[in-house]
């Protein structure tokens, strides 16, 4: 399944955590962002949407590739992920 991995990549930079420290705080494993973000796995649509909700974005961007870099704050919920 193709998906926007580079945003998650973006966000995992963003929040300025080790994916160890984010998976702590959400029901995802380490290896399962540190994975979805590299692309290198062929996720369940399921298992993209968890870890998009986990990352505080959006899943409805996980396969919008109109979305360009520059735009990716759009795809961030208002909720604080970090403060879980």
């Amino acid at each position: 399944m193709n998906y926007r991995h580079d945003l998650l990549r973006w966000r995992v930079q963003d929040l300025d955590k080790t994916y160890e420290e984010l998976a702590k705080r959400h029901p995802v494993s380490s290896t399962s962002i540190c994975d979805l973000a590299r692309g290198e796995v062929d996720p369940r649509a399921s298992t993209i949407k968890a870890v998009f909700k986990a990352m505080g974005l959006d899943p409805k961007y996980a396969m919008d590739f109109t979305l360009r870099k520059s735009d990716f704050r759009r795809a961030v919920l208002e909720v604080d992920v970090t403060a879980r």
